[in-house]
């Protein structure tokens, strides 16, 4: 469960629909391309690390998988009929992901991929109405919880919390502004453990560092990448992630689920601070 969470770490740093990166990427005047790859290669490092653990583990557990298994295994995935193709299952993805790189409003985008979804299906328009509004009813929660982190970002920015950090970290903006960034968008994502909720902080703060000077594209992937991955550290995700995947995991709970992913995000986040110093310099 947890390994398979860590797709929300993919979702935010390399995907095209966070508010918070939106917003991050406008401020800073950048598009995304290169942003995205380097954003997967951070996000990925915690899949690999999460790996090399679960096979440490097994080693030293004793846990071992022979050939037979293997094969018994395989033989069971390609005997599994699936209502639908691989094709159908990705072109509505593709078809918003193209309407995205365009430049398309979103209403359009999502209209259009969902009589995508319906053709497909082979549906009519009333049945595919009450699954839509299946779906918003599964993300209620979600949205809820949503509004609730916008209405702390708002009391962030109210009570004056983004000038304390400025005063504070100033004196290091001479000596290298973009790790400040990074660092304050660390602090912000793990304090609030919410990317939506730490728009308050990390964009006026953004605007600070680039006032320095700094390498837009450089300040803006610290920014993102800083308060992204950590924002899962404590709780696996209040409401999307790790939260959404327990359910649906035999076996699993939430709180081992998410002590097993915490080495890995560090790693990631390792990895993020990495690629941030490699981008000053390059």
């Amino acid at each position: 469960a947890g390994i398979q969470a860590h797709a929300g770490h993919i979702g935010n740093l390399a995907g095209f629909t966070h508010p918070t990166q939106v917003a991050i990427l406008a401020t800073a005047g950048i598009g995304y391309g290169l942003f995205n790859v380097l954003g997967l290669i951070a996000a990925l490092s915690i899949f690999f690390m999460s790996y090399v653990r679960v096979i440490y583990d097994m080693h030293k557990r004793g846990v071992t998988v022979s050939e037979e298994d293997r094969i018994a295994v395989m033989e069971e995935i390609k005997n599994k009929e699936y209502k639908t193709t691989s094709g159908k299952a990705f072109f509505p993805f593709l078809v918003l992901l193209i309407g995205f790189i365009c430049g398309l409003p979103i209403f359009l985008v999502g209209l259009v991929s969902a009589l995508v979804v319906m053709i497909l299906a082979h549906k009519d328009m009333k049945s595919a109405e009450q699954t839509m509004m299946q779906g918003v009813g599964l993300i209620a929660t979600p949205l809820v919880a949503t509004i609730g982190f916008l209405f702390m970002s708002t009391v962030i920015k109210q009570i004056g919390l983004v000038d304390t950090i400025s005063t504070f970290a100033s004196p290091m903006l001479s000596f290298s502004p973009v790790i400040v960034m990074f660092c304050v968008a660390f602090v912000t994502g793990f304090m609030t453990q919410s990317y939506a909720a730490s728009v308050a902080v990390l964009v006026p703060f953004l605007q600070v560092v680039l006032g320095t000077g700094a390498d837009p594209f450089a300040a803006a992937f610290a920014a993102a990448s800083g308060a992204s991955l950590i924002q899962y550290f404590l709780t696996g995700g209040p409401v999307a992630a790790l939260a959404t995947v327990i359910p649906v995991v035999p076996g699993s709970n939430l709180k081992q689920a998410n002590l097993f992913q915490r080495p890995s995000i560090l790693f990631g986040c390792l990895v993020a601070l990495i690629i941030t110093i490699l981008l000053m310099i390059f």
